[in-house]
């Protein structure tokens, strides 16, 4: 298998790799072949490798936006009645607003902190991607493209739909998302053609994956492909948004992650650049998205036009970064590279987000090319700038307990191209990552009632004194087996010993499975600097019916030693900062502002006009209670009405 020395991959005469989705017949010999392997002492692991459905966060379809992708018709009606700065002759420069947000005030380093990502001063600084890798992950690149051409390495890409070493896509609608991603990065510049890349004088490849049968195989051996030539693998895909999926890797690319950032670019680990996905509409959260809430990937969430949380944005607290994207109808899209030489104007989605991050990291390394995997997250995490997004939107933000802005749309706020390099040239590597995990061996099963929420508090003192102690935290997981009548019906919150509040997940309406969770991982950055000593409390709530928590298992990475960054405590730019992140929280809620009652008896968004503040536990036994008296009404799924009791719509 492509990328790892001891796994083998058996396949059926026709050359076929197994696969669980074949008639019965087949399957039960197959079955039986597997149990025959298990018998020998020299094999530890086996699977038959069952298709998987992976989907492209891209979402332009769904606007049905009239644009005409000729160079000669594009307006951007942002700039109409502001200056421009013409430093490129490419068409499509002038559209590429997420670049030159606010060209009129770039002198201005307060305002252009607050709403742009500084790519450009990065790019005065002498950096554009020279000599740095970069791989799509996605349905392969169209290379022959004129404004990718230059950029293309071919080492960097393979075809693993069809085995062989050409990623060219199908030239078709469903096939150009990889060829829009890689335009974003590697666009070459002044050459009158499309526009112009974050990382212009990088080299891009393509890794054809999406466009055929996708499974654990090959996404593992996609993840860990020429990882000592490529540097950054940027995977602007998922599991399906739909707000129901529960899913993350299988055995084997868990396997591909870790070896991905512990063996990739000589050991200095490859950067793997995650879409936190475009669920929002239907209440999704990306820490039901294994991918995106792995401690080994960045995970980026998008920020629209005017700072503010994109209608498809999930909330999540495990996203570590944003970066600019589409928005609402009247703001403008991303213009990239499209298929058969082309040029797109559509692009949108965190599926734009990604590789605009992946091509800030590459000036970040092209900046010092020693950098570690971690050294990049810690150098995302210290340089991010709040202030715009909290200026826009002042909900959902808390200082943490290292005196970290966060927020569960944003991370740690827009991505900052220029402070990342300036800190790449005088930065002293993280001390070596450990690993300390909380089991409990003698947990009891805890009864989650429709009367009040779960509160499970639990001493950590780091493993102190061992050889993984924890004293400055990166990312923390709570591992949860509970089962309930449905999923979607669970909210489940953290709280951290320096009292900082995180929603590892909140209810999500149309999730009705009956599966439960079954050791899954929620990951947050959210105490990301903090000292885990203390006393940490679980508050875990059934919105409706009862179920119970089996177990729950506690890991905490991080460091012994103080990054030396931290030895001043980060600064920001926004005056009386705290006037507007003490501001109501109005999204960050237990039960979000909609007035309607969906899906019947079983999940209620909305009971007052304020809503309820995600650390009022007290107030949780009262919306219960009112929901027990909505009970009696019965509205069908087919015939969602609104319905009024006291006054109060819901």
């Amino acid at each position: 298998m492509k990328g790892f020395n001891d796994i083998f991959v058996l396949k059926e005469k026709n050359n076929m790799a197994y696969n669980i989705n074949k008639n019965y017949n087949r399957l039960k010999r197959k079955i039986n072949l597997i149990k025959e392997l298990e018998k020998n002492s020299n094999i530890e692991w086996i699977e038959i490798q069952k298709n998987y459905k992976r989907y492209k966060k891209e979402l332009i379809s769904i606007f049905n936006y009239t644009l005409n992708n000729s160079t000669n018709d594009i307006e951007n009606k942002f700039y109409q009645n502001k200056s421009f700065i013409p430093m490129f002759i490419d068409p499509l420069w002038k559209n590429q607003w997420q670049i030159h947000q606010y060209d009129e005030e770039r002198k201005n380093e307060s305002i252009q902190l607050f709403y742009d990502m500084q790519i450009i001063e990065a790019w005065e600084m002498g950096y554009s991607g020279k000599g740095i890798v970069i791989s799509i992950l996605d349905d392969g690149i169209d290379y022959n493209h004129e404004d990718l051409r230059q950029n293309y390495e071919s080492r960097a890409s393979y075809d693993f739909n069809d085995d062989d070493n050409d990623p060219l896509p199908r030239m078709d609608d469903f096939n150009k998302h990889g060829t829009k991603c890689a335009g974003i990065i590697a666009m070459v510049a002044n050459n009158t053609k499309c526009g112009v890349g974050v990382a212009f004088n990088s080299k891009v490849g393509g890794i054809r994956m999406l466009d055929g049968e996708v499974n654990d195989r090959v996404e593992a051996e996609a993840i860990t492909y020429a990882n000592q030539i490529i540097d950054i693998f940027a995977a602007s895909w998922g599991p399906n948004d739909d707000g129901r999926t529960v899913e993350g890797p299988g055995y084997l690319t868990q396997l591909a992650l870790k070896s991905a950032v512990y063996n990739g670019r000589g050991k200095k680990g490859s950067i793997l650049v995650w879409a936190s996905g475009n669920g929002g509409i239907h209440s999704d959260n990306c820490n039901c998205d294994g991918y995106a809430a792995s401690i080994y990937t960045i995970s980026v969430s998008g920020v629209t036009q005017n700072n503010n949380s994109p209608w498809y944005g999930e909330e999540c607290s495990s996203t570590l970064v944003s970066a600019y994207s589409s928005g609402s109808k009247t703001e403008n899209l991303i213009s990239t590279t499209d298929l058969n030489n082309k040029c797109a104007t559509d692009h949108s989605g965190t599926s734009a987000s990604v590789p605009t991050v992946a091509g800030i990291i590459a000036l970040t390394l092209e900046a010092n090319n020693s950098l570690t995997w971690r050294d990049i997250q810690h150098i995302i995490v210290w340089t991010a700038e709040p202030s715009g997004l909290i200026k826009s939107s002042p909900e959902g933000w808390q200082k943490n307990g290292a005196g970290l802005l966060i927020n569960s749309r944003f991370g740690f706020g827009l991505i900052n191209a220029k402070r990342m390099v300036t800190l790449a040239n005088n930065w002293t590597h993280i001390p070596v990552m450990v690993t300390c995990s909380i089991v409990f061996p003698k947990f009891e099963k805890r009864w989650l009632t429709s009367s009040k929420s779960l509160n499970i508090k639990f001493y950590v003192d780091g493993c102190k004194g061992m050889k993984n102690e924890v004293k400055y935290i990166e990312q923390v997981q709570l591992l949860v087996e509970a089962k309930n009548r449905y999923r979607g019906n669970l909210a489940i919150w953290l709280e951290s010993p320096k009292g900082t509040k995180t929603q590892l997940l909140h209810p999500r309406h149309l999730d009705d499975s009956t599966n439960g969770f079954k050791n899954w991982p929620f990951t947050s950055v959210q105490t990301w600097g903090e000292n885990p000593n203390g006393e940490w409390k679980v508050h875990i709530v059934d919105l409706e019916t009862e179920g119970f928590v089996s177990n729950l298992t506690f890991v905490i990475h991080g460091t012994k030693e103080m990054p030396k960054y931290r030895e001043n405590e980060k600064q920001y730019n926004l005056p009386n900062i705290e006037n507007y992140i003490n501001q109501k929280n109005s999204k960050d809620k237990l039960i979000d502002k909609v007035d309607l009652l969906k899906y019947g008896k079983r999940f209620v968004q909305s009971i007052t006009e304020n809503g309820v503040d995600i650390d009022d536990f007290s107030s949780i036994e009262q919306i219960i209670a009112l929901h027990e008296e909505l009970k009696k009404y019965k509205i069908s799924k087919k015939n969602q009405q609104k319905i009024y009791i006291e006054g109060i719509e819901t």
